[in-house]
């Protein structure tokens, strides 16, 4: 942060107290800060770009356009960056986005300038629309794309059997999911899927299970222990728990704020 120090010139007491201070009889400093905002007002840059005729040519060149500004006027990203953010982020009408613009910056913006700003925000989601990150429900893995699982998820899960179960498999799982969100390159893409192999194997002798005979007349599937289902998960859906570390487009967890089985925007 930027500070601007704005130092008081001496000043006159007032009668009884003798001449205007001075420098020499300074014995310290009192620092009061304000914090506020520029006053909002566009910044215009202006490109020149001489144009040449070719010797023996009737044509005429120019340098290329910058990026974003090829027209004679147009926005700048980051005024375009803001009208998204308030108008896809903050989920604030266009009508009052161009309104703001016009009470800020005294320019009222139309929706199709608003428009043309999201328009490649749109496709940038193309990538991410192929790794649907979901809420583990089995109906989600019908869906023909690529799947990664929220991990926030389940560290909360493994949270649960380390804090309250005491499971030691659970922690060593926790801290291999935390190292290899921090540090990545820490080892290969196959050194990680064969230590998380290899504390599955840790949790099954951990935990083994032999499923209960069925009673006669009782339909249904049977019920496991909750430990149990839970190394199931991790064991059936090891590709789309580790899927972050393959493919960079893939994030560690969806939004945290949003409703556990919603379909979330990333």
């Amino acid at each position: 942060m930027k500070i601007k120090l704005v130092l008081l010139k001496p000043f006159f007491l007032g009668t009884g107290y003798g001449s205007r201070q001075t420098d020499a009889e300074v014995v310290g400093k009192i620092r009061c800060q304000v914090f506020d905002i520029p006053e909002p007002k566009f910044k215009v840059t202006e490109n020149v770009y001489l144009v040449y005729r070719v010797p023996g040519f009737s044509k005429e060149v120019h340098k290329p356009f910058l990026p974003g500004a090829c027209a004679p006027v147009q926005y700048g990203p980051r005024f375009g960056s803001l009208l998204v953010y308030l108008s896809n982020y903050q989920l604030i009408p266009m009508s009052r986005v161009s309104q703001l613009a016009l009470d800020l910056y005294g320019q009222r913006i139309s929706e199709d300038t608003i428009n043309r700003f999201r328009k490649p925000c749109h496709g940038h989601l193309d990538r991410f629309e192929e790794q649907l990150k979901k809420r583990l429900l089995q109906s989600y893995f019908t869906l023909n794309c690529g799947h990664a699982l929220c991990n926030a998820h389940l560290l909360r899960e493994l949270n649960f059997f380390i804090e309250v179960k005491g499971h030691k498999w659970a922690a060593k799982m926790k801290a291999l999911l935390c190292q290899a969100l921090k540090e990545p390159e820490a080892t290969s893409t196959r050194g990680w899927k064969q230590r998380y192999a290899r504390i599955l194997s840790e949790a099954k002798l951990e935990h083994p299970h032999t499923p209960a005979a069925r009673r006669k007349g009782r339909r249904g599937r049977i019920a496991k222990p909750p430990v149990n289902n839970l190394i199931e998960r991790f064991e059936n859906h090891r590709e789309h728990i580790l899927r972050f570390l393959a493919d960079n487009a893939v994030p560690f967890t969806n939004n945290p704020y949003a409703a556990p089985y919603s379909l979330y925007p990333f």
